[in-house]
């Protein structure tokens, strides 16, 4: 009995080793399924990582910059209801520089825009199918309004 439950683990040990995620498939009409890596031509380096249901992105999405470090450098969480991505951009310490709704690549509803280094809002404005459109208001770093623009 001991045998048989020392090699069962044994088993179960091994499968869990060499069982490995398998990225970059297709289905069978030709379209992205499943979890996918894309990589930088050049460097062979990370760009992004994600999902795909059928040729549609799904789950979010993390894009890194062209180094070794694999510095994320935005994230795209995409939404199959309304075929939307709320992605947030980053810079090289991490920190917000921008975020907001994309829609069919077309920027769309109130994008902010952060201070250098910054939490506080530096700028919001609003979109609609990639054109700037309604109040656009710029901020100073402790949160006063600067500017407002219609």
């Amino acid at each position: 009995m001991t045998n048989k439950l020392f090699f069962g683990f044994l088993f179960f040990v091994n499968m869990a080793m060499f069982a490995q995620v398998v990225y970059n498939k297709l289905d069978d009409k030709g379209n992205k399924n499943g979890p996918w890596k894309g990589f930088y031509f050049d460097t062979k380096n990370p760009k992004y990582e994600g999902a795909f249901e059928h040729g549609k992105e799904i789950g979010i999405f993390t894009f890194y910059d062209n180094t070794k470090s694999k510095r994320v450098v935005a994230t795209r969480e995409f939404n199959s209801k309304d075929n939307s991505a709320y992605t947030i951009f980053y810079d090289q310490l991490k920190n917000k520089v921008s975020e907001g709704k994309v829609v069919n690549k077309l920027y769309e509803g109130q994008w902010k825009y952060y201070h250098k280094a910054s939490k506080a809002i530096m700028t919001t404005e609003n979109y609609s199918k990639g054109k700037l459109e309604g109040l656009r208001s710029v901020f100073y770093s402790n949160g006063k309004i600067a500017e407002e623009m219609l």
